[in-house]
């Protein structure tokens, strides 16, 4: 700020929830999904007192195209990063994006045309995900307790002035597994807590277990990484 806003106490940008969720999640990870989708994930994680923190994402990388060969470009021999440069420079991106470029036809390994045909795929994903909110769902295994169960949400509602406070509050009880879903929207983080409610008595158990299952994606259902 600049001496004329000096009684400007200014607001917090979205990003700053955003690390405030961050900073929420706990220290152990615990074992989750392994989701085969390219743009909803999970950070799944507990913390000493038993506490578990959930963040989920629905992300569309804008650049994904660009990203995904820069990530692969490593990858290539002397001759086939050349190819990939030059075609850059003739507008490669802009046929890719545009669904023009004949990948079969171009006088490059079979290899460089995975990658590229990779890429073209990618883009038509991430505009058909652009506008569509995702349903998931997300099952926890292996608790018995009560939970206090609170829910953050970042999403294009708000993107200056918001307060960190949770948009549902309930509580929890479960045997042996709790089920819940979701709607993200495009570009949003959903910070689930769960506090557990203490008891006279502690029983002896599995750590809990935590799926996220995309209904809609777009490489098949996920499958549970530690399976009973």
């Amino acid at each position: 700020f600049g001496p004329d806003d000096s009684q400007n106490k200014g607001k917090p940008k979205v990003i700053y929830n955003a690390f405030r969720m961050l900073a929420s999640l706990g220290q152990q990870a615990l074992p989750s999904t392994k989701l085969n989708d390219n743009f909803v994930g999970a950070i799944t994680t507990k913390n000493k007192d038993e506490s578990i923190a959930i963040l989920i994402y629905n992300y569309i990388d804008p650049d994904i195209v660009k990203n995904y060969l820069s990530r692969n470009i490593a990858t290539l021999s002397g001759a086939e990063r050349k190819f990939l440069l030059r075609m850059v420079k003739s507008q490669g991106f802009e046929k890719i994006y545009a669904q023009t470029l004949d990948i079969p036809s171009l006088r490059t390994t079979n290899k460089l045309k995975g990658i590229l045909k990779k890429a073209q795929e990618l883009y038509a994903q991430a505009e058909k995900m652009k506008p569509k909110a995702r349903n998931i769902t997300v099952s926890l295994k292996n608790i018995k307790e009560s939970y206090s169960y609170k829910r953050y949400t970042i999403d294009a509602s708000c993107s200056i002035g918001c307060g960190f406070a949770p948009i549902e509050e309930k509580e929890v009880s479960a045997q042996e597994s709790y089920q819940e879903s979701l709607l993200l929207n495009p570009y949003s983080l959903n910070l689930i807590v769960l506090n557990k409610k203490p008891k006279e008595e502690e029983d002896t158990a599995l750590p809990p277990q935590i799926e996220v299952k995309p209904e809609e994606s777009q490489q098949g259902a996920a499958a549970v990484a530690n399976p009973k």
